[in-house]
């Protein structure tokens, strides 16, 4: 009877102290697996927080786009043109300036205001205009632009023949009809035996 006392007793401080053993093993457990969350919480919240303060010290860049305007022909004074005419001889004997002529007439542009109108005359008496012109566009309305010029230059006579020099004055207008037509009116005075004048008229083509 004592003997079967003792072995209960014996069990029993036995179990209790298994018991007293594991529970300090489950609360670090417990208190492992809260750290672990706090943890995991504390870093999401830190990260959310960085990312959040990130976003409000994002400044968006401002991006400045150039747009590139469609260059319109019309209102291009530089352009060139070679093209076809008539000349209308008002006075003189010394050239084709004051002849009826054929001509073959021309622009080439040297810069937005400086250009050269030569034109070729031919009649009874071949000339060869070269003028260097200064013209300024002047805008009329409805997306047209007129390009009025002066300069002056020489004239050369006889040109399947003897050459022969002489000073020329010139005026005129160059009027765009299309993208690639221009018409053209110069008035031309030719300072020489004689002095000529004549209306030159006519039409190119160019770019």
């Amino acid at each position: 009877m004592f003997s079967l006392n003792t072995k209960s007793i014996c069990l029993f401080f036995s179990f209790a102290t298994i018991l007293l053993l594991l529970k300090p093993l489950a609360a670090n457990a417990q208190a492992t697996e809260r750290s672990g969350i706090s943890n995991a919480e504390s870093l999401g919240s830190s990260t959310i927080k960085s990312d959040a303060k990130k976003l409000a010290q994002f400044k968006p860049e401002r991006v400045e786009v150039d747009v590139v305007e469609p260059v319109n022909k019309e209102a291009n004074p530089s352009n060139s043109y070679l093209g076809i005419g008539g000349n209308i001889g008002f006075g003189g004997n010394d050239t084709a300036i004051g002849d009826g002529a054929f001509a073959v007439l021309g622009k080439g542009a040297l810069s937005s205001h400086f250009a050269l109108h030569p034109a070729v005359l031919f009649g009874d008496k071949n000339t060869i205009l070269l003028p260097v012109t200064y013209g300024i566009p002047v805008d009329i309305g409805s997306s047209k632009t007129l390009y009025p010029f002066i300069g002056g230059g020489i004239s050369i006579k006889k040109i399947f023949d003897d050459f022969d020099v002489n000073a020329l004055a010139t005026a005129g207008v160059d009027v765009p009809v299309t993208d690639r037509l221009t018409g053209t009116a110069r008035f031309n005075l030719g300072f020489g035996d004689d002095t000529d004048t004549g209306l030159l008229l006519g039409i190119g083509y160019g770019t």
